[in-house]
């Protein structure tokens, strides 16, 4: 092993840049309010937190993003979009092999 690599790391943050891909891409054609665009601003602020190995801020703009989908009117999107924020969340945590 590289020193200072952990495959198992990385990979975790591999899943989790794609979850975040997917959450963006799915946003690009929901209906454009400010809760929807503060969502993408969050969530682009966490992938650059991802990409950064800046955990704390990861997880604050990860926070950050839920709250402003509590503001998402439409009940559906909302709920699709804790979902897939559910998933970003859950691609960190899941070891990989």
């Amino acid at each position: 092993m590289v020193a200072g690599y952990d495959p198992k790391v990385a990979g975790g943050v591999t899943v989790q840049l794609e979850k975040l891909d997917e959450f963006l891409a799915f946003l690009a054609d929901a209906p454009q309010s400010e809760p929807v665009l503060s969502v993408q601003e969050h969530l682009h602020s966490a992938r650059t937190y991802l990409l950064g190995a800046m955990p704390e801020e990861l997880r604050l703009s990860l926070r950050m993003a839920e709250e402003a989908i509590h503001g998402i009117e439409d009940w559906r999107l909302r709920k699709r979009s804790l979902n897939l924020l559910d998933r970003v969340r859950d691609a960190r945590s899941t070891p990989m092999m």
